[in-house]
């Protein structure tokens, strides 16, 4: 059998819907560095090391964006658009630091986040469990 080839998927960085769409579309991009060193995760900096990712990602989105605005692009004219803009994505080392099993413990399952974010949520107020009103005590 085959390895998987990405683990569990995690949410790293999550803003709410602006209904601005930044990237043309999703392509793949392999990358031809070699990890040289993991980084460490940890409570105090899983946010930084998630954001700076997600701002690589979404300036390397805004400048294919702008090199391809109005069109539909196939998805090899989009894989060179990304290659020509590699510099401005995350390195090897940070995603690997990232998906690494240190790091899980630090960002949502998917599950866990259409639970909190995405999936209707059920809450009885404490005075729902009271209704109907009880009649009034007569003595």
């Amino acid at each position: 059998t085959r390895k998987d080839l990405i683990g569990p998927l995690r949410i790293l960085y999550f803003t709410e819907l602006h209904g601005v769409r930044v990237s043309t579309s999703w392509c793949t991009y392999a990358q031809t560095a070699k990890p040289q060193s993991t980084g460490q995760v940890d409570e105090s900096n899983a946010h930084e090391l998630a954001f700076a990712s997600y701002r690589k990602l979404l300036l390397a989105c805004l400048k294919v964006s702008e090199k391809l605005s109005g069109e539909d692009p196939r998805a090899d004219i989009l894989q060179g658009a990304y290659r020509k803009h590699a510099e401005l994505l995350p390195t090897i080392d940070e995603v690997m630091t990232l998906a690494s099993k240190a790091a899980a413990d630090y960002f949502f399952t998917y599950p866990e986040f259409h639970k909190v974010f995405i999936a209707p949520f059920h809450l009885v107020l404490h005075s729902e469990l009271l209704w109907p009103i009880p009649p009034s005590l007569v003595y």
